[in-house]
């Protein structure tokens, strides 16, 4: 099994690492880590957490798409 962690960069589209993960045979995986207590230390704004969440959850739809999971980790 190959894991893709999304970090920043929440695109399928050009996404290295997602293209190389789904070139060679096997499941593939995706991660990406919610950490509001980061986010509070950094001091993100709340609407940019929420787009943030919002750009998750449409990866999460697009991925599933591929037949690709989409993991949460808080």
């Amino acid at each position: 099994m190959k894991l893709v962690w999304f970090r920043n960069d929440l695109r399928l589209a050009d996404n290295p690492a997602l293209r190389h993960a789904c070139a060679e045979t096997g499941k593939v995986a995706a991660l990406f880590v919610i950490s509001p207590t980061q986010w509070r230390q950094h001091k993100m704004a709340a609407i940019r957490q929420r787009f943030i969440l919002a750009q998750v959850d449409a990866l999460g739809r697009e991925l599933a798409a591929l037949g690709i999971q989409l993991h949460l980790l808080r």
